[in-house]
């Protein structure tokens, strides 16, 4: 009776923390980044999110910027089409199409929220959106 109890009692232990796994989310997400409309460079790619504890690292990788482009890239509030011009966090400036940031908020925070990442023409031309895509599951 012993043993079926101490069995029992595993099993149960087994499939909570199982679930509490389940419950923490992906470790790693990846976001389709999609030129904005109406303007004249069609830059487009992916942002892999990877969740580093109570930190977020967003690498991007774009195509099609105009060769020696060094633009701004954000993570906004709102989705595309309808973000907070007001950028959330910031991260690394794409420099060949490409940038690496930690951030200091959870990928569970930013998959629960409604964020996009942005990419803005220039440091000049900041309200000039070139890319853009919803981070979500």
């Amino acid at each position: 009776m012993r043993n079926l109890f101490v069995t029992s009692l595993f099993a149960g232990l087994m499939a909570v923390s199982s679930g509490a796994a389940l419950a923490a989310g992906p470790h790693r997400v990846t976001v389709a980044i999609h030129p904005e409309p109406g303007f004249y460079v069609h830059e487009s790619g992916k942002a892999v999110l990877t969740a580093e504890g109570n930190k977020t690292r967003v690498v991007v990788m774009l195509r099609g910027e105009p060769r020696g482009a060094i633009e701004p890239i954000h993570i906004h509030e709102g989705r595309c089409g309808h973000i907070n011009p007001k950028p959330t966090w910031g991260l690394n400036m794409l420099r060949n199409g490409r940038s690496v940031t930690v951030v200091p908020v959870s990928l569970e925070h930013l998959l629960k929220g409604k964020y996009a990442i942005n990419a803005h023409k220039s440091p000049k031309d900041l309200t000039v959106y070139v890319a853009c895509g919803n981070i979500e599951k």
